[in-house]
């Protein structure tokens, strides 16, 4: 169970991400096919084959990221939304003439986890560049002007899950504290969470160590392991 607030669900967000096109990941689809032979690469690679590749993995890390915590998943989606709101202030700025820059790089450096990054062939440095020029950038405008209203209502729906609502979070102390009243081994209180993403290590470690401090007297550490892997 995601959160004790009877109206939303993982099946319900579910359904809204997946009605995500994340658009703003794949500029290359709007290019003019007059103007597509500028975007392969020696290796006969097209930019529109990553571009699809990296949407695909950010639809994936949504998922990952809604499992791990909904701390995660709301940082994640905020990032998506500023980097969407970044991109249509410079595409629009650009279609209204009041700019002469036309080639565009969105970077979507931190939005993967380790696994994901080490896919060189897809994140081709972390940047997506593509002349505005050369694509149809109103109808673009449209599509990602349709996911960051999507976005927005997640985050809203997302925004009224608190401490005392995270399902997650109330399990994870319930658990803390049979651990403290029954330990495995007598006299050990010792606990270990283990967790992929640093956003959700850093945001158990807050909630965890003010938790245990509190109601048990016990000092927390925040431990970071390779990559973005930590320990709390």
């Amino acid at each position: 169970m995601l959160t004790s607030l009877p109206d939303i669900t993982y099946a319900q967000i579910f359904g809204q991400l997946a009605s995500l096109n994340l658009e703003v990941y794949s500029p290359s689809a709007y290019i003019f096919p007059s103007r597509q032979s500028k975007y392969i690469d020696s290796r006969n690679l097209t930019q529109a084959g990553r571009e699809q590749g990296i949407r695909r993995l950010m639809g994936i890390n949504l998922l990952k990221r809604l499992e791990s915590s909904v701390y995660s998943f709301k940082a994640t989606l905020e990032r998506v939304h500023e980097l969407i709101e970044n991109t249509l202030i410079e595409v629009v700025t650009y279609a209204a003439g009041r700019t002469a820059k036309s080639v565009l790089s969105i970077n979507n450096d931190g939005d993967f986890d380790d696994d994901d990054q080490n896919i060189d062939h897809l994140m081709s440095g972390g940047k997506i560049e593509v002349n505005l020029a050369d694509i149809d950038y109103q109808t673009w405008i449209r599509q990602m002007r349709a996911d960051q209203k999507i976005i927005s209502a997640l985050l809203q729906e997302v925004g009224r899950i608190s401490d005392n609502t995270d399902s997650k979070l109330q399990a994870l102390f319930k658990l803390i504290d049979d651990k403290q009243k029954a330990p495995i081994n007598a006299g050990n209180r010792k606990l270990l969470i283990f967790t992929a993403f640093s956003d959700t290590a850093e945001y158990l470690y807050e909630k965890v160590s003010r938790y245990c401090l509190d109601k048990y007297g016990l000092n927390s550490a925040l431990v970071t392991g390779t990559g973005k892997n930590k320990t709390t």
